[in-house]
């Protein structure tokens, strides 16, 4: 998001909007997070249903949910790989482009060969790898999901860190309340991933 700002030369006259932007997207990605996990827990995890794979999720919602869920299912899976695709592809272009002091940026187009360049190997290797007879797609998309719960405190307090300095934020540094917030949140989020990874070494514990 950082990235992606800059990259469309928003100025420091509005970062208020651009910070009010980030708190709705987050606020409605939490939400529709939330209502997925209680409507997974309501239908598969009550029948007692396994998945192995996004295709037997869909089917598996049909008698339990009616004949439109697995149809809405399919779309919103859909919706969310294209959007993911873009945006892990844009991330890691800009990350590896940020980190080496290159040109990366939309716009620039024939100024920026490696950004490009990055982009389009991310995409294509990404397609090809999911078309991978038998590749465990369920196993990949946890076991990522299980390591970002472990980066992303280190990546906040990085963060935190950052915007709390006075000579690099000037007047932007971050307020009390968000201070509160965000060191709350990253606490959050490690008794959440230790709780995760004591379940998945001690299945059996209650």
């Amino acid at each position: 998001m950082q990235s992606y700002y800059v990259d469309k030369g928003v100025s420091a006259e509005f970062i208020k909007y651009s910070r009010w932007d980030i708190i709705a997207a987050a606020f409605w990605t939490s939400v529709v997070a939330f209502f997925i996990v209680i409507a997974t827990a309501a239908t598969l995890h009550m029948a007692g249903i396994t998945i192995q794979d996004a295709g037997q999720a869909a089917m598996a919602l049909e008698p339990l949910a009616g004949a439109f869920a697995k149809h809405l299912f399919a779309w919103g899976l859909l919706n969310a790989s294209l959007l993911g695709l873009a945006v892990v592809a844009m991330t890691s272009s800009y990350l590896v482009t940020e980190a080496f002091g290159w040109e990366g940026r939309v716009d620039l187009k024939k100024e920026s060969p490696v950004f490009y360049g990055l982009f389009t190997f991310c995409v294509f290797s990404t397609a090809a790898a999911i078309l991978i007879p038998g590749l465990p797609l369920v196993k990949i998309i946890v076991g990522s999901q299980m390591l970002n719960t472990f980066v992303l405190p280190v990546l906040f307090i990085a963060i935190l860190v950052l915007l709390n300095k006075k000579s690099l934020m000037g007047k932007h540094t971050n307020g009390l309340f968000a201070n509160v917030v965000s060191w709350l949140s990253v606490i959050f989020i490690v008794v959440m991933a230790s709780l995760l990874l004591f379940m998945t070494f001690f299945p059996g514990t209650k």
